[in-house]
């Protein structure tokens, strides 16, 4: 009879896989204002974070991880294709305290805050 492997204790079980707890960079695709991915022209955006198709859970953490390393005030121009993204993305933002500046799904344009430690 075979032994079972041990697992890492900060892996996450999923399915038969097993996940490992790795928080280094998004996933999503991030481009500079000038590829502004369709956002409406009027919008002024200084960097876009285009979530594709990705369902809320992993939309929202990537965004998370992307937005700690933007400088206050920062103008973040999402795409996200989630049909749940009208009520994820302001609920985010309520959340996490970043301002809701515009909304015509499947962009959203998002200010930065610096949260205190």
């Amino acid at each position: 009879m075979e032994r079972p492997r041990e697992l890492d204790p900060h892996a996450h079980l999923h399915g038969s896989q097993v996940l490992t707890n790795q928080l280094a960079e998004p996933r999503r695709t991030i481009m500079d204002a000038s590829e502004n991915a369709n956002a409406p022209p009027q919008w002024e955006c200084d960097g876009v974070f285009d979530g594709g198709t990705a369902g809320c859970g992993e939309l929202l953490l990537d965004l998370r991880l992307h937005c700690q390393n933007l400088p206050e005030g920062f103008r973040l121009c999402l795409r996200t294709l989630d049909p749940g993204a009208p009520l994820e993305i302001p609920a985010w933002c309520r959340l996490t305290g970043h301002r809701l500046a515009a909304a015509e799904h499947p962009h959203y344009q998002l200010h930065t805050v610096r949260r205190q430690p």
